[in-house]
């Protein structure tokens, strides 16, 4: 199998593609159309606000089209496979006549107000759509009706980076942290600080544990959006915690490029996310390191806690029902070993790269065309 990767701007996932060595193609977007989005707009006023620059923008849109499908043409692909949901819309024309088209679905596209019309419209040039959860199929199902066929992959782990043996971080030995005395039981919410990861349910959590009990938590992550109204400052954060009344049990560590052994240091990760994960990629990383995983039961991570054991769900933002749970798992090392154990197995089983490539190698091939295509203008 030979792939190239269109990108419409240089990044990481260009630097992935140089160094495994596989061929890609620069296609950037124009500037109208890279900032263009309806992404967290819940107004009419918003919505029109991004329609009138949708519409402002339909000549460069167009012109890229055209690059894009010449480039499809020269490339001469099998199946087009398209990410992002501009790329659904937008792929939709440019590989029409060229190779069947298969969107891969990130994201809840029912939320979007201007993309979700535009999906729909365009769903039945669409040979197939993959989607990475079974919410995010119900979703594009509810979104998109029956015209397009909907397969769940869910998304992979690298198995062989994120396991439960190799190097730990010395979490407290950043600048200003406490240290926990010997016996101390680590509890990690790894995240951005994107507002809706549940920063705000993680401290209320740890303020209904008993003060009595062997713990301290960490937060792992950091700012990651340009834009700032969507996630929180590390000012933002610690206020919170002294609200809550546990900043002197809490320590901050910044995203890390090595996050297996950061996770690995933790003895507990706890998932808090206020709005339904697509996937939840956070909580399966931690399961393939062997760590019990505590999360909010909705959107992705549900799905995921059904998979099989290693993860206990509990009511969204329920900040209690979070609490009893974690207190258990503290004061049982045999408990939060069993758990462990088995999210690691839960992993193996249904979270590898090479099970998700598998399967979406199968949706190429019930997708795929005969070769003997017509010659594109």
């Amino acid at each position: 199998m030979q792939l190239t990767v269109i990108a419409s701007g240089d990044g990481p996932l260009c630097d992935a593609v140089r160094k495994a060595g596989a061929r890609y193609a620069l296609l950037p977007f124009p500037r109208c159309m890279a900032s263009l989005g309806d992404a967290g707009v819940a107004s009419v006023r918003d919505t029109f606000a991004v329609a009138a620059r949708l519409a402002r923008a339909m000549p460069d849109i167009f012109a890229y089209v055209h690059r894009l499908r010449a480039q499809l043409a020269h490339e001469a692909p099998d199946v087009v496979h398209s990410n992002g949901v501009k790329m659904h819309v937008l792929g939709s024309s440019a590989a029409d006549g060229i190779a069947p088209l298969v969107w891969h679905l990130h994201e809840y596209v029912g939320s979007r107000r201007v993309m979700r019309p535009l999906l729909k419209v365009r769903a039945g040039r669409a040979a197939a759509a993959i989607a990475i959860s079974p919410s995010i199929a119900d979703d594009a199902r509810a979104t998109i009706g029956q015209v397009t066929p909907v397969h769940t992959v869910m998304n992979g782990v690298d198995l062989q980076r994120f396991t439960p043996t190799g190097p730990s971080l010395p979490l407290d030995s950043v600048e200003g942290a406490v240290q926990p005395p010997d016996g101390t039981i680590r509890l990690g919410l790894v995240a951005t600080y994107a507002r809706w990861k549940g920063h705000a349910v993680f401290f209320e959590m740890l303020s209904h544990l008993a003060s009595s009990l062997p713990w301290h938590a960490y937060v792992v992550g950091g700012p990651v959006y340009a834009t700032s109204g969507s996630q929180y400052t590390r000012a933002d954060l610690l206020h919170q915690a002294y609200a809550a009344g546990i900043a002197d049990r809490v320590t901050f560590i910044d995203m890390l490029a090595d996050v297996p052994a950061a996770i690995r240091s933790l003895d507990i990760v706890v998932h808090a996310s206020t709005a339904a994960e697509p996937f939840g990629l956070a909580i399966a990383e931690a399961m393939a390191c062997g760590r019990p995983v505590v999360t909010c039961g909705h959107g992705g991570a549900l799905d995921i806690a059904r998979l099989g054991p290693g993860v206990i769900a509990t009511a969204p933002s329920d900040a209690m029902a979070m609490a009893i749970v974690v207190g258990e798992l503290i004061t049982s090392q045999t408990r939060r070993l069993e758990l462990g154990r088995a999210a690691r197995t839960t992993a193996e089983r249904h979270l590898s790269r090479q099970r998700m490539i598998e399967e979406i190698v199968k949706v190429y091939e019930a997708s795929s065309a005969p070769r003997d295509r017509q010659s594109v203008p």
